[in-house]
C-alpha cells in the first residue's frame, strides 16, 4: 500500500471518529504528515 493510499485511509478513520484533522503538511523534512484531535486528545 502506498504511503498516499495509507494517509487517505488514516484521515478517513479519524473524521469517522470524530476527530477534526489537520491539512497535510508537505514540507521535508517533517515530523508529521497530519494532526488530529478531539476534545482534549491530541494525536
Amino acid at each position: 500500500m502506498s504511503q498516499e493510499r495509507l494517509l487517505d485511509m488514516v484521515i478517513s478513520v479519524m473524521l469517522t471518529a470524530g476527530y477534526d484533522v489537520s491539512e497535510r503538511c508537505s514540507l521535508r523534512p517533517r515530523s508529521f504528515d497530519l494532526i488530529a484531535g478531539r476534545d482534549e486528545v491530541l494525536l
